[in-house]
């Protein structure tokens, strides 16, 4: 990614000569790409130095010194000339701040996507217009019989409004809120930090959960990665450049830095031996000679295959495989060898991806290892591999998943907003990672991830419980009056005895279904289907079998006590 910032140098010839002999011994510095002007290689580079109006300034001093016959200053003026002039300035030229630079654009990014609603949210919102529309029609056409029989308009209007807000559970805003708000507070204490409140039930549906991890990023990483092997007898070479390509600090055995930096300099220490680095594709291109024993040879293609074949094999047995040369300048590199650094997944995540497939989530990895290497933590870790974030995320919503996301970079904030559910890391993650996300991992821990799964299945299961109980008194008292309205028979509940019922003897008992603790077996139950309402076919027949229940009791004790 280029910088934002661009450099121009500005020397003289004979500056410019001092600057590429001294740069031959100078380390080959792998950051982040920076772009530089083209150095210009003849006197015109010599005068441009005169349009600064201070040269001008102290040129013109020095010709009248020399006119006043003051030659000590005339001297000491041109002297000051030439040393501007001949070891010249940098010009730092900025070409983007804020918006404009790459971050900015990332931000921008993450600015424009805006955040889906949750599956819950969905459901509720299409829950509460079936309930609206079959209540107002039914309770329409109660009032239209009664009418039509000779009944006071009055009372059927009564009636009809006392109806309505019984066919309504006007407590399923209410007991959601506290269901979820029950759910997140039992997620702090599992070092989960939840932003949004439906986003813990959403966990529960998630089908996909997309992983950014398995390496550098430390999802399911141990944070301080350990050099595991190399393959090459020279090792103050290979330690030499993987330690000059680095800003990792060990201090009091605190790692300061990226753990991949870390493990080398870790390396260094143990050798005591204190200029390219990355992956092997990238550095061999540069690699005219390799080292053997002390000794530079010709890189031939025979030993390119050769090196291949061991970087696949390091690859293969899980190992992150870096490649490492020096030499006076690109093109010209000697191939110092490669080396293979192990990064475990954490503690408990083979288990934890274990529960979470034989519950029905699929785990996808995604990740810039190279494919031997994601494929041996992938099989460590019960996984197989995807390649790409945001694309394969989109490519998953539009399928019809329900996507989580983990990362912990700036590069993984639109991915993690775009998702339903995006999940940072507390310790790793940036500041505009953790903004973009919807909970945050406190500990890192990828067990806290099934934790939450387990909550939000457990959620969905106590709101259905609730919807289940809630609409079966709902619907009994609607069928009870309209089939004493259409029997003709006076109507066994009053509007006042309608409204105790709704208020009083529903409403505790049913609060109280939606703040039942989780059941241990729920995390087992496959996610439901995001197209699926939450008045499912056996949640419907379960009701109507209830209400029938309701219904056939009061009537038989109306029948008996009129």
């Amino acid at each position: 990614m280029e910088s934002a910032y661009r450099f121009i140098i500005n020397m003289s010839p004979s500056s410019i000569s001092e600057w590429c002999e001294s740069a031959t011994t100078l380390p080959i510095l792998c950051f982040p790409y920076v772009s530089l002007a083209e150095v210009l290689l003849n006197y015109s580079s010599v005068l441009f130095q005169f349009k600064n109006p201070l040269i001008m300034l102290l040129l013109a001093s020095a010709v009248i010194s020399v006119l006043m016959h003051q030659f000590d200053d005339a001297v000491s003026i041109t002297v000051a000339i030439l040393i501007v002039v001949t070891v010249a300035f940098v010009q730092g030229i900025v070409i983007g701040t804020g918006e404009n630079s790459e971050f900015g654009e990332v931000f921008k990014m993450m600015q424009a996507e805006e955040a889906p609603k949750t599956p819950l949210q969905k459901s509720m919102d299409l829950l509460g217009k079936q309930l609206s529309l079959y209540s107002f029609g039914i309770i329409g056409v109660i009032m239209l019989v009664g009418w039509l029989q000779g009944k006071h308009i009055l009372d059927m209007f009564t009636i009809g409004v006392s109806l309505a807000v019984a066919a309504i559970p006007e407590g399923l805003p209410i007991v959601v809120t506290v269901t979820l708000a029950l759910g997140v507070m039992r997620m702090v204490k599992k070092r989960a930090i939840v932003k949004k409140l439906p986003i813990v039930e959403t966990l529960g549906m998630t089908g996909l959960t997309q992983r950014w991890c398995y390496n550098r990023f430390g999802d399911v990483m141990l944070d301080g990665e350990v050099i595991h092997g190399y393959n090459n007898p020279s090792v103050s070479k290979i330690v030499e450049a993987g330690c000059v390509c680095n800003d990792a600090l060990i201090r009091n055995n605190t790692l300061m830095g990226k753990p991949t930096e870390g493990a080398l300099i870790a390396l260094a220490m143990k050798v005591e031996v204190c200029f390219m680095k990355g992956a092997y594709e990238q550095v061999i291109r540069y690699c005219t000679s390799y080292n053997c024993k002390g000794q530079t040879l010709p890189l031939v293609q025979q030993q390119r295959e050769q090196y291949q074949q061991e970087k696949t094999s390091m690859g293969s047995a899980g190992l992150r495989v870096l490649a490492l040369a020096s030499g006076p300048e690109l093109g010209q590199m000697t191939f110092l060898g490669l080396v293979g650094i192990i990064d475990p997944p954490r503690t408990g995540v083979k288990e934890a991806v274990t529960t979470l497939i034989m519950s029905g989530v699929a785990i996808k990895m995604i990740t810039g290892d190279s494919q031997e290497t994601a494929v041996a933590i992938g099989m460590n870790s019960h996984l197989l591999f995807v390649f790409h974030l945001f694309s394969v995320l989109t490519s998953l919503q539009n399928n019809g998943a329900v996507v989580a996301m983990t990362g912990d970079g700036v590069n993984d904030a639109v991915a993690l907003k775009a998702a339903d559910i995006g999940v940072a890391m507390g310790q790793t993650g940036t500041d505009v990672c953790k903004e973009a996300a919807d909970m945050i991992l406190v500990d890192d821990d990828f067990q806290t991830i099934m934790s939450a799964i387990e909550e939000g299945k457990g959620i969905y299961n106590n709101i259905k419980n609730f919807v289940r109980f809630q609409l079966s008194t709902s619907i009994a008292a609607l069928t009870l009056i309209s089939l004493a309205t259409l029997m003709n028979f006076p109507n066994p509940l009053n509007a006042m005895q309608i409204l105790w019922i709704n208020i009083i003897m529903d409403g505790p008992p049913a609060q109280s279904l939606g703040v039942e603790p989780v059941d241990k077996d729920v995390i087992q139950k496959p996610p439901r289907n995001l197209k699926d309402s939450i008045l499912t076919k056996n949640l419907i027949v379960k009701i109507l079998v209830s209400s029938i229940i309701i219904v056939c009791g009061t009537l038989f004790v109306f029948w008996r006590e009129v």
